[in-house]
């Protein structure tokens, strides 16, 4: 029944049934409509999220984006000129990125811990196999409170 409650979250599609005027309210609403940001943006143009796409989807894009943008940067960074300012920034904009996939691994795990009775160990789901280098194999809540 627990595995039942988290393959519902992940298969829900909150935004089934929006109209396009809702869809660019949300998007205005979580920051994705910012002009100085993203530039202007008119018509079909405007919109970026679909409607169609579920909880999972979301979860695994999301992650997609910012390891790819965050590759960009490090090309750009690669090809930058030593004292360059923009290398800084560009690091900086890498931290945020990394800072971003840890916020999305966390909300993944609350996910996927959702109706899970007691659980005190968090299994990443997209997690790859420790090696024998990497000490522990799971932070347990306790763990991950003290740190």
């Amino acid at each position: 029944m627990n595995a039942d409650r988290i393959k519902r979250l992940r298969d829900r599609k909150p935004l089934t049934g929006c109209d396009e005027r809702t869809v660019v309210t949300l998007q205005q609403t979580w920051g994705m409509s910012e002009a100085r940001v993203f530039g202007h943006r008119l018509g079909a143009d405007a919109l970026c999220v679909r409607t169609d796409l579920s909880v999972g989807s979301a979860l695994a894009n999301l992650r997609r984006v910012l390891m790819c943008s965050a590759s960009m940067l490090a090309v750009i960074d690669e090809n930058g000129h030593e004292g360059d300012p923009m290398r800084d920034a560009v690091s900086i904009v890498r931290e945020l990125q990394r800072e971003g996939l840890g916020m999305l691994g966390l909300i993944e795990c609350g996910v996927d811990e959702e109706g899970r009775e007691g659980a005190a160990t968090i299994s990443p789901p997209h997690a790859p196999a420790p090696s024998a280098n990497d000490g522990a194999v799971a932070v347990t809540a306790a763990t991950a409170a003290a740190a």
